[in-house]
């Protein structure tokens, strides 16, 4: 669902013959596919677009959509909340706009920052992996489940302690808030500086677009060919090595992921490393 073409070199011919990618966000497309392969058993995608939301979806609409789409056709509705997860809300994605799959990937955030990872779902599909002390069911009818990580009892107290800490205090709250702060400053230093762009996200997921843009600076409106097309151009290159330079990592090449540790003096030193860099970009013509 990320996209409508192949774009992962190395995933063998078979692999493929056993997936479909239909165009990010066109409900029509995935029910047309639905209804013309009866073999189809689940969609997945990352709920707020692909990237954690680079290229945002038309939510929560599209998901909606998607729920009702699967729950008629009997297909299994899969949320990819690695990053989502504990960030869009402190129930992800899926709480934030009221949405419940069928299946959710979860990791980082669910292992404190360790390895790990975790799937959540619902009980008659979850129970297909758990044993039942039946040795016909264990040893010929479970769905077999290793993990290198499986149980690992460090990454699980990791896990647990930072759940709690979501649970229990305003971590979310306060990353949101500085995102907020950011994401506005951000946009008002491009408009000042008189660079085509914008900076669009929601909670504590931003990205920049350095290309005109009427959305409302939450979910980008511009298509995703176009706003991959930015995401590739040599200024957007030359921001984040300006930003480097300034004591400022972003991640990949156009994302903030801000945190709750984060106040108002990260936010300050961030946005003057930000209108230095793009100053920079401008003078040398790149933009």
């Amino acid at each position: 669902m990320a996209g409508s073409d192949r774009s992962a070199p190395g995933i063998p011919e078979a692999s493929w013959g056993t997936m479909v990618v239909v165009p990010a966000g066109d409900l029509s497309a995935v029910e047309d596919v639905i209804k013309s392969d009866p073999d189809i058993a689940a969609i997945i995608l990352e709920p707020t677009g692909a990237h954690f939301g680079q290229l945002p979806l038309d939510v929560p609409s599209y998901l909606k959509g998607l729920r009702e789409l699967t729950a008629q056709s009997g297909v299994i509705l899969i949320f990819d909340e690695v990053v989502t997860g504990f960030r869009a809300s402190p129930g992800g994605a899926q709480v934030r706009y009221d949405v419940r799959p069928d299946l959710t990937t979860m990791a980082k955030i669910v292992a404190g920052g360790l390895p790990g990872g975790a799937v959540g779902g619902k009980a008659e599909i979850i129970d297909m992996i758990a044993h039942r002390n039946d040795p016909d069911w264990d040893n010929n009818h479970r769905v077999y489940h290793p993990g290198t990580f499986n149980g690992n009892p460090l990454s699980a107290a990791a896990g647990a302690t930072a759940l709690e800490m979501i649970a229990s205090q305003p971590i979310n709250q306060q990353a949101d808030a500085m995102a907020d702060r950011l994401k506005s400053g951000l946009n008002e230093i491009l408009g000042r500086l008189e660079i085509p762009g914008h900076v669009h996200g929601i909670a504590s997921m931003l990205h920049v677009v350095l290309a005109d843009c009427d959305c409302d600076r939450n979910i980008c409106t511009m298509s995703h060919s176009k706003i991959s097309e930015t995401i590739a151009s040599p200024a957007v290159t030359a921001m984040k090595r300006g930003l480097q330079n300034r004591g400022v990592d972003i991640m990949g090449r156009e994302t903030f992921l801000v945190s709750g540790t984060h106040t108002d003096a990260e936010i300050d030193f961030t946005l003057g490393a930000f209108q230095d860099a793009m100053s920079a970009v401008r003078a040398d013509g790149l933009i």
